[in-house]
Formats: structure tokens, sequence, C-alpha cells
């Protein structure tokens, strides 16, 4: 049935697909705002986004290693910020380094491991006085007063890292596509769960808000297979909800050869 379905109806299929996807996530954090700290909880979750695919579980580990209220204690010791920056990174590469089954194969040096980790100390330093829990979900509130685009690019602003200029050029540790992706998939569904978790409603109908209109990202493969697959045009998938709701239906329909339970197979037979 892929591409032959009504465009409106599949934007729409994709549209509840992503709030699904959406749902699972801040669901993960509930259950896991049960057992530990709230600033832990969202720490953990963008240290492991940090590890992309192939080092997700070494950065989750990383960070259960060295928690987050030994790294905030050290940021508040009053030194130069580059010196606290250099004591968060000396402890974070020092345990990485006893920690097995960090993966480098492939990896482009951008995205390394180390240079990640460079990126969380800095960003550590940035909010380490008040607290990365606090800021950050300062931030998310505070962007229901801003209009349109400038609402996303305050929040990825938080969260680039520049580390200035190398042979006179600059370089950024953490980018605004790698910005973007930890705060759709992991700020906003933590600040969902914290949001209820804390009785703090506001919240989590802010993050949602601003989930269901994301701007979408520069597409990965997957999705732009899938766009190709069921006949959609780019604009069609032109929020980070739609994208999600492709990432969604590809691992858990696609591949798992369950296209007869796909809704798009019903709008085929007439359901």
């Amino acid at each position: 049935p892929c591409g032959k379905s009504d465009p409106t109806a599949v934007v729409s299929f994709l549209d509840n697909a992503g709030d699904a996807r959406f749902r699972a996530k801040a669901g993960k954090f509930r259950n896991r705002l049960r057992q530990t700290e709230a600033a832990q909880v969202l720490y953990e979750g963008m240290m492991e986004a940090l590890g992309y695919a192939k080092n997700k579980a070494p950065f989750l580990e990383l960070a259960r290693r060295v928690p987050l209220e030994a790294m905030e204690s050290i940021a508040k010791i009053p030194l130069r910020n580059q010196e606290v920056v250099a004591r968060l990174q000396s402890l974070l590469l020092r345990t990485a380094g006893e920690i097995t089954g960090r993966n480098t194969f492939k990896i482009r040096p951008s995205n390394s491991p180390t240079r990640r980790i460079m990126a969380m100390s800095r960003l550590l330093a940035r909010y380490g006085k008040q607290g990365i829990l606090e800021e950050l979900t300062c931030k998310v509130m505070l962007a229901k007063n801003q209009n349109g685009k400038n609402a996303f690019s305050t929040l990825e602003n938080e969260l680039i890292v520049s580390s200035g200029s190398r042979n006179g050029n600059s370089f950024t540790l953490l980018g605004p596509e790698r910005a973007a992706d930890i705060i759709v998939n992991v700020l906003l569904p933590f600040c969902c769960a914290f949001g209820r978790k804390a009785k703090l409603p506001g919240l989590t109908r802010q993050a949602r808000e601003l989930y269901r209109n994301y701007p979408g990202q520069t597409p990965n493969s997957v999705v732009n297979h899938m766009t190709r697959q069921l006949g959609l045009r780019r604009k069609d998938v032109n929020t980070a909800r739609r994208q999600q709701g492709l990432l969604r239906i590809y691992k858990e329909i696609c591949i798992q050869g369950r296209c007869g339970e796909c809704p798009l197979s019903q709008l085929e037979a007439g359901v």
C-alpha cells in the first residue's frame, strides 16, 4: 500500500506515529524518575544521546559512574571557567577509559566520543552553578514567550558548544543539528514526564507544544527512504514530529514485515 494512499491521510498517520514515539520516550523517563533524582535522569538522557547509535550504552554507563552530583560539585568550585572545564573533562575522560565497549570504528572525528565528552564538560561548567535541570527546564518554559523559529533557535543555542579556533579555523564541539536532536529526543520528552511528576502542568503542555511544532532537521537515510516509500514530498515531512513518525513506522512496522497491520493497508483497503 506504500505510496498509494491519500497524502493528507498519510501525514495525519505520521503525526499520530510521531506523538506515539514522543509518549514512549516520555514514558521511559517517567519510569526512571521513579528510581532516581530528576537532574540525574536528564543528565543520563543527554549523555546517552551524545553517544550516538554506536556508543549509547557506554555513555549511559559513564553518566552513572560519574553522577551529576559529583560533576556539579566540581562546577561550583570558585575557579576560572577553563580550570573547571579541565577538571570536569579529566574526570569524564579518565572514567571513560575504564569502560569497555566504546566504539570508534567508522566514526567521523567530529563525532568522536572524546569530543562529545569535551562538549558535555563545557555544558556542565556553563550551567553547573544553577544546575542543568533548573536552567534547561526554565529555558523550555521561557520559549513560549517567543515566536516562531526564535523559540527553537534559542533552545538550540543553550546546547551548542563552540570551542574556539585552531590554526585559524573555528570548530564546534556540539552543533545545532545535534542540539536539536537532543531537544527533540531528550529534553522535551523529559520535561513532559518531569512536569507530571513535579505537578508542573505548564511545563508538560509547553514540552508537547514545542515538540509538535519543532521544525524538521536534515533528514537521515531512514527518513529519506521512508519519504520516498510513502510517496511523499520533502515538504510533507517538514516537522520533527513527522520525521519521528517515519522512524517509528520504519522500526516497528516496515522492517518487522508487519505490512498487513499498517494503518496504510487499511486505508488502501477502504477500511
